[in-house]
């Protein structure tokens, strides 16, 4: 453990000159002519309006898919109704058929009654 500190303050005192003494990076001033820095405002601007319509062309997109799946569920509920309102149409003729076979029925049951005791009474 002692070698290795003390080889450890051996290198850090030979070597600390060289640190110190080594090349530093310099502040550099960084110029751009000013047709590049308007080319490079115009080619932003135009990355910008070209961002901003793909953006507004997918709002579009996906205002018209939500009114294209509400049409959907119009027109599907519509046919529901459509499917329902024939349904019950059906089954108000056969319970209107039906009340009719009653009354005719017992009309006929009531003639037949009336035409037996009609000849019952012929008979005696």
């Amino acid at each position: 453990m002692k070698h290795s500190l003390l080889l450890s303050v051996a290198y850090g005192l030979l070597f600390s000159p060289l640190a110190t003494s080594a090349p530093t990076a310099k502040p550099v001033k960084l110029r751009v002519r000013s047709d590049d820095l308007e080319a490079l405002r115009a080619k932003r601007a135009d990355e910008a309006t070209a961002l901003y319509a793909y953006i507004a062309a997918d709002s579009e997109l996906n205002k018209r898919d939500e009114e294209a799946t509400a049409l959907y569920a119009y027109i599907a509920a519509d046919s529901e109704l459509d499917k329902r309102d024939e349904e019950a149409t059906a089954l108000y003729a056969y319970i209107a058929a039906d009340s009719e076979l009653e009354k005719r029925d017992e009309e006929a049951t009531a003639l037949y009654a009336y035409i037996a005791a009609d000849s019952e009474l012929e008979n005696n």
